[in-house]
């Protein structure tokens, strides 16, 4: 998985960095987290899923 520099956090969310990108990395559902990422259809430029969608095999 690859995180884009500088990687934008919310305010809440900058407290708790580090575990937040861990569960993520480990693949654990994070209630209230989102990733944007390029989107697969050439016609849209970002999509915004979010963080329990990681557990799809469609994912993986």
């Amino acid at each position: 998985m690859d995180w884009h520099k500088p990687l934008y956090i919310g305010e809440i969310a900058k407290k708790n960095k580090r575990k937040i990108i861990h569960a993520i990395k480990a693949r654990k559902i994070r209630v209230g987290a989102y990733f944007i990422c390029l989107a697969f259809d050439q016609r849209e430029l970002l999509e915004i899923y979010p963080v329990y969608v990681l557990k799809k095999k469609t994912f993986q």
